[in-house]
């Protein structure tokens, strides 16, 4: 068994070859922590999901905490809306979702295929829709490391089936783009087949003007060198886990608040003045 060379900032107790590794196993560990202490006390929110109408019960806090329009939609409806919440979309992506809610973890069985976008790339932009920056990253990690076992990833019919749903500028696209480049032989080709291959691609000018102009075999477009491009800005999962936590605080301070200053049932009922001379019970004789 080889021994694992532990690069040298590693402090963990399982050793990592590398910063990536190292950074990727404690995100892994912070967000399998976050999770076990938000799920307490939670309240569960029940999903009605796509056309066969199935069922799924998620943790309304992790919700909140991973996702921008989870977190926005469960604020309009309040705390007091226990009714579900219907979704028209596809339950494999959805279950796929929440499972990284409560495990930080995406694996190989996880991809799926719609008509419009395929693999994990389809998870990534699901992921876009829901505005949860962690979970694009945690596919795009997964789509450079299925790259990386499986050489010829990528095809043009694919790339033109991603191009169809991503947004100018995407990072996805950045990845796909460079792949193509790089398993198509374009910087090595003829400017005619450069030509060609552009005319019945329809990939970002921009993104091929800013790939690499010579890549070998070591600077493959998903090597872990180029990580950092391909990463969505995404607020730290401790940050986020604080705010969550100041944000209840405020919201049960201020309940309290307007209970204190609420009017008690006395207060209520209308005051009774001096020359009144009717009693309460004088509608009652009780001596006949």
């Amino acid at each position: 068994m080889d021994r694992v060379v532990r690069f040298k900032d590693c402090k963990c107790v399982s050793p990592h070859r590398t910063l990536v590794e190292c950074a990727l196993a404690r995100k892994l560990e912070t967000h399998k922590d976050v999770t076990k202490s938000v799920i307490v006390g939670s309240p569960i929110v029940h999903f009605i999901v796509g056309k066969e109408a199935k069922s799924y019960y998620i943790h309304k806090d992790l919700l909140i905490i991973h996702s921008g329009r989870f977190a926005n939609q469960l604020a309009r409806r309040g705390n007091d809306n226990q009714e579900p919440i219907f979704l028209n979309l596809k339950p494999c992506p959805f279950i796929v979702f929440k499972r990284w809610l409560y495990t930080g973890e995406i694996n190989a069985y996880d991809a799926w295929t719609g008509p419009d976008i395929v693999r994990f790339e389809g998870l990534w932009l699901f992921g876009e829709y829901l505005r949860s920056p962690s979970f694009q990253n945690c596919c795009m990690d997964t789509i450079m490391q299925y790259a990386d076992r499986n050489p010829n990833w990528l095809s043009r019919a694919e790339a033109v089936a991603i191009y169809k749903c991503t947004k100018k500028g995407s990072v996805l696209d950045k990845i796909v783009t460079r792949s193509l480049l790089y398993l198509n032989g374009y910087w090595s080709s003829s400017d005619h087949n450069r030509r060609q291959w552009l005319a019945n691609t329809p990939a970002s000018i921009a993104d091929i003007n800013r790939a690499p102009r010579t890549l070998s075999y070591s600077d493959r477009p998903w090597s872990v060198k180029f990580r950092a491009d391909y990463m969505v800005d995404e607020v730290p999962l401790e940050v986020r886990l604080e705010r969550h936590i100041l944000s209840k605080k405020a919201k049960e301070d201020e309940r309290k608040k307007k209970a204190q200053n609420r009017p008690s049932g006395m207060e209520c009922l209308p005051a009774v003045t001096d020359n009144s001379t009717t009693a309460p019970n004088a509608a009652l004789d009780l001596d006949q």
